[in-house]
Parts: C-alpha cells; sequence; structure tokens
C-alpha cells in the first residue's frame, strides 16, 4: 500500500514537473529569440529630484505640459547609446540654467524653442547646441552679455512652442526668437487632421491644435492633460512587470517586450534606422515616409497649410514683443545618410518602386520661410558635409537624436545666422 503511494506521488511529481517545464521553456525560448533579433529602444529615468517624485511633467493649460520645475533626473538608453545624462530643470519647468534675474539691457537675451532635439536628454547640457551657440556668440559680442534659453520638451509641436513663446518666453524680452524645426515629425504634430486620422474622430488630443474654419480662419481646439510621463518611463508604454522581481532578472528581455522598449531587427536595418517601429504601426510608418515622395500627396497640404500659420503667428508675436524670429530647419537622419534610406527602402519595398525626394520636405517649408519673411537656415547640406568627412556620427543610430558632434555642428551652421540677427538689432 504505502509502495502504491509512493508510486502515485512520483508519478503526479513528474507530471506536475512535466507541466512546469512546458510551460516554462516557452518563455526560455521566446526570451533567447528577443536576445537574437531585438535591441531596446526606451529610456531609463532616476529621479534625483524632488527625493519621491515619479511625475516628470505637470499639466499645463495653456501649452500641455512641460517639466517639473527645480526636477534633476538621470537617462539612460536601453540600447546603451548614452547613460546617465544628468538633466536639470529650471525654474521655469524647461531643460537648462535659471534665466538671469536682472539682465542688462545692453545684453543678448536668444529664446530657443524646439521639441525632443532641443530637450536633448542625449548628451549633457554643456553639448547641447544652445550652450554650445551661447558660447559662440559670446566670443562675438565683444564683452557684452549673452544668455540663450531653453524653452522645449520632448514632444512640442510649433503649437506649442508658439504658446510656450506667449506664456513664458515673451516676459523676458529677448532678442531673438530661434525655432529649431524637426522635418520628422513637427509637420505632423502640427495638424489636427493627422491626429485624428491616427487616433480615430473621437480621440482628445493632448497639445493643442489649430483647425481651419469654413470661413478660411484658423481657431484653437480644446485638449486635455497628458498623462504618460512618468519617472519609470518617459515617453513609452509602461508597466510594472518584472521591475524588482525574478521574472525580470531571469527574463529581462521579456520584460522590456512587454514594457514595449524593444525593437525588432528581422525586419532589416530599415526599422531600426528609421526608429519609427516602438511608435508605430505599419500604416503609420508608411504615411510618415511619403512625406518625401514626389509629388507629395495630398494629405500633407492640411500639415503645412497648419505650420504656416502658426509660423505667421510666431513671427507677428515675436514681433509685438520686439524680438526677429529665426528658424533652423533640422532634417531626418536618414536624409543625411543614404545608406540608412536604402536600408529603409530593403524594409519598404514599394518605397523602392516610388519617385523620391529626400529634400522636398525641406524644400517646401524653406519656400513657406521666405514667403512669410522668416530668416532661417536649413541645415542639411552642413550636416551632410559633416557626415561625409568624419565617421563619427551626428545622429544616435537607435535614438535617431543628435550626438554630441550633431550638436556642435548645428550649432555652428546657426552661429552666422543668429550673429547677424544680433548685429542688425544692435545698429
Amino acid at each position: 500500500m504505502v509502495r502504491l503511494k509512493r508510486a502515485g506521488w512520483r508519478r503526479w511529481s513528474l507530471r506536475l514537473g512535466f507541466l512546469a517545464f512546458s510551460a516554462f521553456l516557452p518563455i526560455v525560448l521566446f526570451e533567447g529569440w528577443l536576445r537574437w533579433t531585438c535591441h531596446g529602444v526606451g529610456v531609463r529615468i532616476e529621479v534625483l529630484a524632488p527625493v519621491g517624485s515619479t511625475a516628470l511633467t505637470v499639466f499645463d493649460r495653456q501649452v500641455g505640459w512641460h517639466f517639473l520645475p527645480g526636477s534633476r533626473f538621470l537617462t539612460t538608453s536601453t540600447a546603451g547609446e548614452y547613460r546617465d545624462v544628468e538633466i536639470r530643470i529650471n525654474r521655469l519647468g524647461f531643460r537648462g540654467k535659471d534665466p538671469i534675474e536682472a539682465f542688462p539691457a545692453e545684453g543678448i537675451r536668444i529664446a530657443s524653442l524646439g521639441d525632443s532635439f532641443s530637450h536633448a536628454r542625449q548628451v549633457a547640457e554643456s553639448d547641447v547646441f544652445w550652450t554650445v551657440l551661447e558660447e559662440g556668440i559670446g566670443r562675438r559680442s565683444e564683452g557684452r552679455p549673452v544668455e540663450v534659453l531653453n524653452f522645449s520638451s520632448d514632444g512640442y509641436s510649433t503649437g506649442q512652442s508658439l504658446e510656450i513663446f506667449r506664456t513664458h518666453a515673451r516676459v523676458l524680452a529677448p532678442d531673438v526668437v530661434l525655432l529649431n524645426f524637426y522635418l520628422g515629425n513637427d509637420m505632423k504634430e502640427n495638424s489636427h487632421a493627422m491626429f485624428l486620422q491616427k487616433n480615430g474622430p473621437a480621440a482628445i488630443p493632448h497639445r493643442p491644435y489649430w483647425v481651419r474654419g469654413a470661413e478660411g480662419g484658423w481657431r484653437k481646439i480644446p485638449f486635455g492633460s497628458r498623462l504618460r510621463e512618468t519617472a519609470e518611463e518617459e515617453g513609452f508604454p509602461a508597466s510594472r512587470i518584472g521591475r524588482h522581481s525574478l521574472f525580470g532578472a531571469l527574463f529581462p528581455k521579456t520584460r522590456q517586450w512587454v514594457r514595449g522598449e524593444l525593437r525588432f531587427t528581422p525586419l532589416g536595418p530599415a526599422l531600426m534606422q528609421a526608429g519609427f517601429l516602438h511608435r508605430h504601426g505599419a500604416e503609420e510608418i508608411a504615411r510618415e515616409l511619403l512625406l518625401y515622395r514626389d509629388p507629395m500627396p495630398a494629405d500633407w497640404d492640411e500639415p503645412f497649410a497648419a505650420t504656416r500659420f502658426l509660423l505667421g503667428e510666431l513671427k507677428r508675436d515675436a514681433h509685438t514683443a520686439g524680438a526677429t524670429l529665426i528658424v533652423g530647419i533640422i532634417p531626418e537622419h536618414f536624409t543625411i545618410y543614404p545608406d540608412r534610406w536604402r536600408a529603409i527602402e530593403r524594409g519598404f519595398p514599394v518605397l523602392a518602386e516610388m519617385r523620391i525626394d529626400l529634400d522636398a520636405p525641406a524644400k517646401r517649408l524653406a519656400a513657406i520661410l521666405r514667403e512669410e519673411g522668416i530668416p532661417f537656415v536649413d541645415t542639411t547640406g552642413p550636416l551632410r558635409e559633416a557626415a561625409a568627412s568624419s565617421p563619427e556620427p551626428l545622429y544616435f543610430p537607435v535614438d535617431r537624436h543628435f550626438t554630441q558632434r550633431g550638436h556642435a555642428v548645428y550649432a555652428q551652421t546657426l552661429l552666422d545666422l543668429v550673429a547677424s540677427m544680433v548685429d542688425h538689432r544692435s545698429q
């Protein structure tokens, strides 16, 4: 009887062991496949101040959001491209130093507006283009104090930059307003029509948009709060599974996959280099890349029209405040590195069958700026020359933002235009 019971327990133990192994094996195989085919696309955040805080941004009724004033945190790329970059947020809610309280009347103050390229969480503050630009203008200022203030945040559109100028920058009386326009997504993010196309007709935007009425005028529409920024993961979907668990220790890639932090490379270097996979599905990727089709699809007429309106508003507001608006055009990385575009074509063969003009968006924006009478510099040419002259990258391959060298080249390209505007105002 005892032997029968022992045999029964042994049989059930073997069955349970087999079931456990059967459940465990797919996870092990999946983890191995992820390690072979994927790499990280997210950014880790470690909050330094205020202690215990989990929020990185605060809701702003005019702008949508800005960073928590006075906060400090470290950013680390999950792809290993940068590590422990310290970000300090000033009392206004933007990266960088606090404005000088009693700025001298003879001084030169520049307000820099933009999105993640200007916030630049990938590089040290001393290497960001607005710091390099301040140093360059300072060397030409003949002893006059120079201050370049950053008013940017990840994800900002031109409309948000307009509102930031109205609510935060104008009161500081800048001499020059520098708008850093990223061709990769700024045009799209100015378009309410494209927002609805992506998110559905009932979606409530988390940023201000302007839409054109039946009579041709533009009006600002209501928007909701943005709740996705946390200390755990800024700008990417977050899940707490395995954060400090045995599961997370044993299966780090599976945990990253659950959190949306992986980019798949089996689809070719195309998606890795395009940097779209973690944000969009295939339909959204195709829509963004069609911006470079010649002729450009009619879907892009409304984004360009909205951008023209916003640029005109910002120019008028800057002029009313006694400042001059200038624009720096930042191109997509694959327009600078031909091999990256060829990789994208391998991932999307239909593109190879189309007539493509990688300079078309920059040309169309430049035409708008000329018609609006806004001084600008298209940095595509200088960046291509810099890319051809040295193997040191200008853009991070996975993150797709400027490296330290990219910021240096961009700042140097802006320097002559900004300096000429400052000199003109001084005369």
